[in-house]
């Protein structure tokens, strides 16, 4: 068997996520303003979520995989898709309650997210074996999956944040997991996970140029 590539179909894809990179840098300036005009813009707010030290970037973009899995996966109209999705979607919960209750590893933190995520597969999977694939509205799933992501970057930090004129703050999140989720139902998990680390290096490249 002979393995063809498309050449036209990988270019079209390349300037797909091109033009989607750059609207992820639009719409983050957009947010800043917005932010800075009704709340005041408080970089030290977003502190510590683009770590500029270089070490740091193994964790980084391993915890950006694991976010794309957990909040993009489930978008999909598979059943054993959306199941691993909402697997790994639980296990990351979990596992933010691990970090508010226990000071553990980033390392361990990572066995206990794929551990939890494989024995909830496999409970869900017998649970919901005769189960036709669960059908909402993909922009309502986006929306609804794009919220939870904005929040759970600072429900450790202020989980009270819902409740006041800061919840601003979860805007340039909100806007990103939209095209993040975007990017994933039309090209699929792995475009979605590399856009979302490109962007995230982009950030971390301006700040160590600064």
């Amino acid at each position: 068997m002979v393995i063809t590539l498309n050449k036209n179909k990988g270019i079209k894809t390349l300037k797909s996520l091109s033009l989607y990179f750059s609207v992820l840098i639009l719409l983050s300036l957009i947010a800043i303003i917005v932010i800075d005009l009704i709340v005041g813009f408080d970089p030290s707010i977003y502190q510590g979520e683009n770590s500029t030290n270089i070490l740091y970037l193994p964790t980084i973009l391993l915890v950006l995989i694991i976010e794309e899995l957990s909040f993009r996966l489930v978008l999909s109209d598979k059943k054993e898709t959306q199941v691993l999705g909402l697997s790994f979607f639980i296990s990351f919960v979990l596992n933010l309650l691990e970090i508010h209750i226990f000071d553990f590893g980033y390392l361990l933190l990572f066995f206990s997210f794929i551990i939890t995520s494989v024995l909830l597969n496999l409970v869900l999977s017998k649970l919901l074996a005769n189960k036709k694939p669960i059908r909402i509205n993909t922009y309502l799933l986006i929306t609804v999956s794009s919220i939870l992501f904005a929040y759970s970057h600072f429900v450790l930090k202020d989980p009270m944040i819902l409740l006041g004129p800061e919840i601003l703050f979860l805007l340039p999140y909100f806007l990103r997991s939209i095209i993040y989720s975007i990017a994933r139902v039309k090209f699929g998990i792995k475009y979605s996970i590399a856009l979302h680390i490109l962007f995230n290096l982009f950030v971390v490249i301006l700040q160590l140029s600064r």
